[in-house]
Formats: C-alpha cells, structure tokens, sequence
C-alpha cells in the first residue's frame, strides 16, 4: 500500500468514525453512566470488533460478492441487536432510580466489553463500509495480509481516539448535570436512538 493510497484510506476511516453511528450512542451513554475509566472495556471490545471486521472482509471480499445473503443476515442480527440494546437501556432506568443505575446492566468490565464488541460485530454501517470500499484500497501487486494489517490498525487507531473523545466528552457532561432526571433522560433518549436505527435497518431492508 502506497502513502498516498494509505492517506486516502485514514481520511475516509476518519469520516466513518465520526458519524454517529450506534458505537457512539454505546460509547456516549456508557460515559455518561459510569464514566469514562469504566467505559474503556467498552471501547476495547468495539475496536477488537472493529478489527475483525477488517479482516473478514480483507480476505473474504470474494465470499460477501458472490453470497450477498450474508450480508442480509448480518443487517437483520444488527437491527434485532440495536432493538434490544434500546429496549435494554430505557427498560433499566424506568425500573430503577438513578442510584441503581450503574449497578444494573454491564456492571462488571467484561459485560461492557462484550456489549462494545456485540455493538460493533454487528454494526451494519462498519460492514457495508468495508465490504463497498475496502477492496478499492488493496494492491493486488502488494501482500495482501499486510495491507489487511495496516487498514485494520488505522481504523482501530483512528476510531479509539474518536471513542475516547465521545466517551470522555459525556463523562464530563455527566460531571456539570449530576441530575437525576436529565440523567434518566439521556438514558431514554440513547435507548430510544438506538431503537430508531435498528427498526430503519429493518425497514429498509431488502
């Protein structure tokens, strides 16, 4: 891979990383619930998530073009994932008081990082992404396990410090309101997103 092809690369992974997508809504409620120490399980299981991807479609980008089926598979796992994330979220702060909040879902690092990765593995925007633009970007005169590489840690790369951005940014958010019914709120309103795109994937699916 060229400089040049690897610089069209990094600013196109730029541009997917900050659109909003459902691993910014994860990350964003995560920091505003527990803050932003606790939301890095989350993270590292979205960006492990995120390089799995990369390499699935790096050396199976044959595989998703002649079976376009999986790719059907992965848009309905992905909404049904979004709907239940939504459902899961604004069910746990309508039963609990703000207090509890944090001790009801995800409480443990390895439960966060899970949902980070769960979020992302069946993140459909990430997959399409891959699967419509990553082959424009591999040499076929290069080593194509080392172009995989290098893709997959620039967007696990740019993708963390857009994370950590979010997750610290609502962190800090969670510091200035410290109110327990705007809190409740947000937490409403991230579920609620969530839904929303998982039920406009399954909309528009076809």
């Amino acid at each position: 891979m060229t400089y040049l092809l690897w610089a069209a690369f990094l600013s196109i992974a730029f541009f997917t990383a900050i659109s909003p997508g459902p691993g910014t809504i994860l990350t964003m409620s995560h920091g505003m619930t527990y803050g932003y120490k606790k939301t890095l399980p989350t993270i590292l299981g979205q960006e492990t998530a995120v390089g799995l991807i990369v390499i699935i479609v790096g050396f199976g980008t044959q595989m998703f073009i002649s079976f376009p089926q999986i790719f059907f598979i992965i848009k309905i796992i992905g909404a049904i994932w979004l709907i239940f994330m939504g459902i899961r979220i604004i069910f746990s702060v309508l039963k609990k008081s703000y207090e509890n909040i944090t001790s009801v879902n995800n409480t443990t690092w390895y439960n966060r990082l899970i949902t980070g990765f769960l979020t992302d593995i069946t993140n459909v925007k990430t997959w399409a992404f891959m699967i419509s633009l990553m082959p424009q970007f591999i040499e076929p005169s290069s080593v194509l396990w080392k172009q995989i590489v290098i893709m997959a840690i620039t967007m696990m790369t740019v993708d963390t410090i857009m994370m950590n951005i979010y997750a610290f940014s609502a962190s800090y958010m969670k510091k200035l309101i410290n109110n327990r019914k705007i809190m409740l709120l947000q937490n409403i309103i991230f579920g609620s997103i969530l839904i929303i795109m998982g039920s406009g994937v399954l909309f528009f699916i076809h």
